[in-house]
C-alpha cells in the first residue's frame, strides 16, 4: 500500500508553512516515527534548505519496504490536527505567514476529502 501523493504534498507544505526552525522540522518528524535511517540524508541540516530536508525524508521514507506508510499517516493525523502556531516565527520575525499556514491547511482537509470520493 502507498500513501497518496497528494497528501504527502499536502503534508510536506504544512511542515513548511508551520514549522521554521530545522530542529523542530527534525524533532517533529522524529515524533511521527523517523527512524535514523530515515533521517539520514539530513545529517547536516544547516547545509540544506528546510524545503530539501523535508523532501530528502520523504523520499528516503518511500524507499521503505512499506513505503513509509505508517510515519506518513502519523504526520498526516499530526498536521490535521495541529493547534500549535509559533506567534515567535509568525509575528516577531515574520518568518511564517499565517496565511499560508491557513491555507496549507485547508488543502490538506481538501486533498483527504477528494480522495476519499
Amino acid at each position: 500500500m502507498e500513501f497518496r501523493k497528494e497528501i504527502k504534498e499536502g503534508i510536506k507544505e504544512c511542515i513548511l508553512c508551520i514549522i521554521w526552525p530545522k530542529e523542530e522540522i527534525v524533532s517533529f518528524l522524529k515524533k511521527q516515527g523517523c527512524t535514523i535511517s530515515d533521517l539520514a540524508p539530513i545529517r547536516k541540516p544547516q547545509d540544506l534548505t528546510r524545503s530539501k530536508m523535508v523532501h530528502l525524508v520523504f523520499r528516503q521514507l518511500g524507499w521503505r519496504k512499506d513505503g513509509g506508510i505508517t510515519v506518513f499517516m502519523n504526520m498526516n493525523r499530526a498536521m490535521l490536527n495541529w493547534k500549535k502556531i509559533d506567534k515567535h516565527y509568525f509575528d516577531d520575525l515574520k518568518k511564517l505567514k499565517r496565511e499560508d499556514a491557513e491555507k496549507a491547511m485547508a488543502n490538506l482537509v481538501d486533498a483527504q476529502f477528494y480522495l476519499e470520493k
